[in-house]
């Protein structure tokens, strides 16, 4: 099976779906009052859709760093980018026993050093994406081409999801076809990014984190 992360995002998405029968049936019942009556319907999607990428992208993060310091028996056998952001952080620690801290327990260091990136993650964009990605298990910047599909479009979607949530009445219409196109490129840059770890963590962990059945 795929990662945790990618089952419970899958379950997650579940919101988006019903709220897009919701809007089927209101529609049907509701003949002659136009779409734009129930736009509320697919701003809350676009909301439920969003906040399921969110959490997906941080469990994921999570849960591959569980993986990795299950998997290897030394800090040395980090990527050279993972062990620069551990060097950075200890160095940047005002307790002067950080590098003690981290010499006693390097897993959890490692693992609070990711819980806390994630948990501070302002928004999903793709540039986020890649510094978590690059800084924690070694992957290359290039390995995510943000200038084709499904990435090049996930900044506009949480972009307008930001909208949303600034602007509970927005002036302009969300169309039900724009919500569904917005959830298939969501559900295509999840399933890209479980794969991308998927070929990329056996470099560190020396075997796959779980089973590619997407």
């Amino acid at each position: 099976m795929p990662s945790k992360a990618y089952q419970n995002f899958q379950t997650n998405l579940q919101q988006v779906d019903r709220l897009l029968e919701t809007y089927d049936r209101e529609l049907a019942r509701k003949i002659g009052k136009g779409k734009r009556s129930l736009d509320h319907l697919t701003r809350a999607g676009l909301v439920f859709l969003c906040s399921s990428f969110e959490v997906y992208v941080e469990s994921c993060i999570m849960e591959s760093g569980d993986i990795v310091v299950k998997s290897i028996n030394a800090p040395s056998e980090f990527p050279r980018s993972v062990k620069k952001k551990i060097s950075d952080a200890v160095k940047k620690e005002k307790n002067e026993l950080s590098p003690i801290l981290f010499f006693d327990d390097w897993k959890k260091y490692y693992t609070d050093l990711i819980y806390y990136d994630t948990k501070h993650l302002n928004t999903p964009k793709i540039d986020n994406i890649k510094e978590l990605l690059h800084n924690y298990f070694g992957i290359q910047n290039s390995d995510i081409d943000d200038s084709v599909f499904p990435f090049n479009n996930v900044n506009d979607i949480v972009s307008a999801r930001g909208d949303v949530a600034h602007n509970l009445f927005g002036d302009k219409y969300l169309k039900r076809a724009t919500l569904v196109e917005y959830r298939d490129t969501i559900k295509a840059v999840v399933t890209e990014i479980d794969k991308i770890l998927y070929s990329k963590l056996p470099n560190t962990i020396k075997k796959k984190p779980w089973k590619n059945t997407y």
